[in-house]
């Protein structure tokens, strides 16, 4: 900025000598035109230094910069007390035995100035598509038939230094997600030539797959689920196997352990919607930008396999195309389509069924939660039951202040905390197990 006012005082003194009675000056002083410039140019420069001085007077006065320095040390203390998170667990051996090792349960501390729960979310959707061909890693892409004639995708994680008994991750997107889904890349970038093999389970008609029968997926279904566990143990039976849900996929992986013991070795939830009926009264309830978006997706996800669709039992009846583009709300959504999808009677019936907050009791191996109290799509803020974890011995809770929906932002270069939690909590507990199998 000063070096183009340096310039354009240049200017100007150029222009001062080229105009008419310059040439008498000139001739008076006896001095070089270029010289005479110079001295014009310097002689602006010095006016100009004069008034940033007096600037630079004006801001050091006590009364300006006191309360831009309180300001500043008040949001650094709050963004402190903020980064502090609750843990809920009972004191079994093994969950103090965790939380004495994983560190970054502790705290979250969001980006300094990104502590607004829209602001996470806003952000983490312009750094996903950003880094949208940014990618440390390489996948392999695996086609898996299901015993229904339906098919999903499995995405791998290349790493060479992989062994026949490495442990096994498996991660399962949210409502629309896939491999390219910016929470599943920072997720990725964090395991990149790491100690588990990853993969990334895709439900039916997501990825880019054709959906080749008239079922798509919902909370309640966990068949496709149990099939993708049971291929990787046929495949890896040496293995240790994880599971590690987001959003949706979450709530589904939450009700397979529920109902599958042992099926697993352990889980991780991450921004679950633990109460479907709460999750989508708190979106309807958010800014009308929100549900605009969840039906946008779920359009873009829908509208290539309305064909196919139209053959299901249930929705031969429905007009799907102008149901559809009818529908506002997340919640009109699953009343219409996915509830007569997958045979229940309405959108109320299969939010009640389909809930896994009713099923927390049921697990029976090692499962952490990480969801934000600031979250506008699970509603964390009034209807969080601590009670349902800390009775269960199996399960640690770690709820932030701050996070939105899986936005979790942090630091100067607004990297996703999520990563470091998950893969910490996943490593002590497979070594915990190895230790406990030495011994």
């Amino acid at each position: 900025m000063l070096f183009k006012q340096i310039l354009s005082l240049k200017r100007e003194a150029e222009a001062d000598l080229a105009s008419p009675g310059s040439s008498q000056f000139m001739d008076i002083l006896e001095l070089p035109q270029r010289s005479c410039s110079e001295h014009i140019v310097f002689a602006k420069l010095n006016s100009l230094s004069l008034s940033l001085s007096r600037n630079m007077v004006f801001l050091m006065r006590p009364y300006v910069y006191l309360p831009l320095i309180f300001l500043v040390v008040f949001w650094y203390y709050k963004v402190k007390q903020w980064s502090q998170n609750t843990l809920y667990y009972q004191n079994s051996r093994l969950n103090l035995n965790l939380v004495a090792r994983c560190k970054e349960l502790q705290q979250f501390q969001p980006a300094f100035l990104l502590t607004n729960t829209w602001l996470q979310s806003i952000f983490a959707s312009v750094r996903e598509i950003w880094a949208r061909n940014r990618m440390s890693y390489s996948i392999t892409r695996e086609i898996l038939r299901l015993p229904d004639g339906g098919q999903l995708a499995v995405d791998f994680q290349e790493n060479a230094d992989l062994t026949s008994e490495s442990p096994i991750l498996l991660v399962i997107p949210g409502l629309t997600g896939c491999t390219k889904a910016g929470y599943i890349r920072s997720l990725l970038d964090h395991t990149n030539q790491g100690e588990f093999r990853v993969c990334v389970m895709m439900n039916r008609g997501c990825g880019g797959v054709p959906l080749t029968t008239p079922l798509m997926y919902c909370a309640g279904w966990t068949k496709d689920i149990r099939f993708v566990v049971d291929t990787l143990h046929k495949r890896w039976p040496d293995s240790k196997l994880y599971g590690c849900g987001f959003s949706l996929g979450s709530n589904m992986l939450t009700n397979y352990v529920s109902e599958q013991e042992q099926a697993l070795d352990g889980f991780v939830s991450v921004c679950n919607p633990l109460d479907l009926t709460i999750c989508a009264r708190s979106t309807s309830r958010s800014w009308k930008i929100v549900g605009r978006l969840f039906n946008k997706l779920l359009r873009k996800l829908v509208l290539p396999h309305l064909d196919m669709l139209q053959t299901n039992e249930n929705l031969k009846d429905v007009d799907l195309k102008s149901t559809l583009m009818n529908c506002q709300t997340v919640g009109e959504f699953d009343h219409h389509l996915t509830a007569r999808m997958f045979g229940y009677n309405s959108g109320i019936h299969y939010y009640t069924e389909a809930s896994c907050l009713q099923r927390i009791h049921n697990i029976t191996i090692p499962g952490l939660f990480i969801n934000a109290r600031d979250d506008f799509v699970t509603g964390n803020d009034t209807t969080f039951d601590e009670e349902k974890f800390v009775s269960n011995p199996n399960l640690l809770f770690c709820m932030t202040q701050k996070g939105s929906h899986i936005g979790y932002l942090q630091g100067l270069k607004l990297r996703q905390w999520h990563p470091r939690p998950i893969m910490e909590y996943l490593s002590h507990l497979h070594h915990s197990f190895q230790t406990t199998t030495t011994f």
